[in-house]
């Protein structure tokens, strides 16, 4: 980091992290201010992949040291940059920027990070709605609650804890511009490449945290080491070689960061393994104990209560509606219900209990849908016909690469290094897939004993309706330990 960025009679006091992956790690004076608040601290305890530690023993890193990890790449990849090519005109200002920005992206999470957003508050919403309609003897009830991104929670924390640590005061003294500077920080967490009013001769800046068009961004860079190194799966990926090749050309009337077109197959792993990650991993080893978190989460709500500002009372669904409540609740939550003896908790201790004494639901099965299928009609209906309410858990799982086969990749050549062109990776080579996605539906029991006739069951619906047959497939992951 160069010095450029202090003012005069401003102390340069860099600190150094330990990371496991990049060793020592220098991080910029204010960036340490930030880390040392308490809304940044509670991110050392929200595990980054939810629950893969009940089954993979070493997946206990978390949103904490992936957040250093990515601000890290960030700094590294924008100051390489400017150094390369100083034509661009980058500044101490646009690299502290960018840094924050990957620092703070994943301020947003909530308890085990994407189980709280995408599976526990839908569901909690869900039935709040239809309790309060039952309530109204069936009337609509127009409710409050909103689908939010975890960038978007991101912003609106980074916006607390600035303001409650006074930090706006120190982001002036190392030369940011408010509220320009603070504006452009949020729109490279919320990729607002096409909206932000900030930095439009610098577009390319936008690329490097949050990349909303090819999904190449020092964030996927760092998650995607990060666990498969805690989680012991082999990565083929080179991200240094991407680092290093990538530069800043011209691209349909707007500069953009692209790579290399000899590290096409980089690029390729990178998704790849994507891919293999969400099929042997998140939705698939642990989203049984997933699920049974989220259930244990649900049966909570309304019992564990936070207090937000003003004295205000919140409960887990409804905290994210302000960040003071919301900066209080972490992965804590599961021993909170584990080992409370409030008997309103009881039916979400029992869930935990099981969790921990590894009587966990058991895969029945999966059936793959072409894309025609209609998913949300199938899951009803298998649902129905396997019957045994509150037995089974029918789930609708979409993994994928992370891309469409409409995905624009910009590369440059050697040849013509100032110049981007275009490739799609399907069909970019002939031994690289043609599909970039699958679509499940896979069942689990909460009761081991009728584990067989669920089966036959499941096997006569797919026979039925033609379905793939899962012997044709790579074989399945029961869920039992790594």
């Amino acid at each position: 980091m160069t010095a450029g960025i202090l003012p005069k009679n401003v102390q340069t006091s860099f600190e150094v992290f330990n990371d496991c992956f990049y060793g020592l790690v220098e991080l910029h004076p204010l960036h340490i201010e930030i880390i040392d608040t308490p809304e940044f601290q509670r991110l050392r305890n929200i595990k980054q992949v939810a629950g893969a530690h009940f089954v993979y023993p070493g997946a206990t890193h978390s949103r904490f040291q992936h957040s250093i990890g990515a601000c890290h790449l960030a700094g590294k990849l924008v100051r390489r940059l400017k150094t390369k090519q100083p034509e661009l005109e980058i500044t101490d200002g646009d690299v502290l920027c960018v840094e924050i920005a990957a620092l703070c992206h994943h301020l947003g999470h909530g308890p085990f990070s994407y189980l709280f957003m995408d599976e526990f508050l839908p569901r909690a919403w869900k039935k709040e709605t239809e309790e309060s309609e039952e309530k109204r003897n069936g009337e609509s009830k127009q409710t409050t609650a909103t689908q939010f991104k975890h960038e978007e929670v991101s912003v609106k924390m980074l916006d607390h804890l600035l303001n409650k640590n006074n930090l706006k005061k120190s982001m002036k003294k190392y030369n940011l511009n408010l509220p320009g500077d603070l504006n452009f920080i949020k729109d490279l967490i919320l990729g607002n490449k096409e909206e932000s009013q900030e930095r439009r001769d610098k577009p390319f800046l936008y690329d490097i945290v949050n990349n909303t068009v090819s999904g190449i961004d020092v964030d996927k860079f760092d998650s995607f080491a990060r666990d498969c190194h805690h989680l012991g799966v082999k990565s083929n990926v080179d991200f240094n070689r991407l680092l290093l090749s990538a530069r800043v050309c011209d691209a349909e009337n707007r500069t953009q960061i692209c790579y290399r077109d000899k590290e096409l197959p980089h690029i390729y792993e990178m998704f790849r393994t994507r891919y293999r990650l969400h099929q042997k991993i998140y939705q698939h080893t642990v989203c049984a104990i997933e699920e049974m978190i989220t259930e244990a989460l649900l049966k909570a709500d309304g019992v564990i209560q936070v207090k937000g500002s003003n004295d205000r009372i919140f409960t887990l669904s409804t905290a994210i509606y302000d960040m003071e409540a919301y900066s209080k609740l972490t992965d804590h939550v599961f021993e909170e219900i584990l080992y409370s003896s409030d008997p309103n908790l009881e039916q979400a201790r029992a869930i935990l209990l099981r969790i921990v004494s590894r009587d966990l639901y058991k895969l029945v099965g999966e059936v793959v849908l072409e894309g025609s299928d209609d998913r949300k009609s199938c899951e009803r209906e298998l649902s129905d016909l396997l019957g045994e309410d509150g037995v089974f858990v029918v789930k609708l799982v979409d993994i994928n690469y992370g891309i469409t086969d409409e995905t624009p990749f910009a590369f440059y050549s050697k040849d013509k290094p100032g110049v981007a062109f275009q490739l799609r990776l399907m069909g970019a080579s002939p031994v690289e897939p043609k599909v970039f996605s699958e679509k499940l539906i896979r069942v689990y029991s909460r009761r081991v004993d009728i584990m067989a006739q669920a089966k036959e069951c499941l096997e006569e619906w797919r026979k039925e309706y033609g379905f793939v047959e899962p012997s044709k497939r790579l074989p399945i992951d029961d869920g039992t330990r790594t």
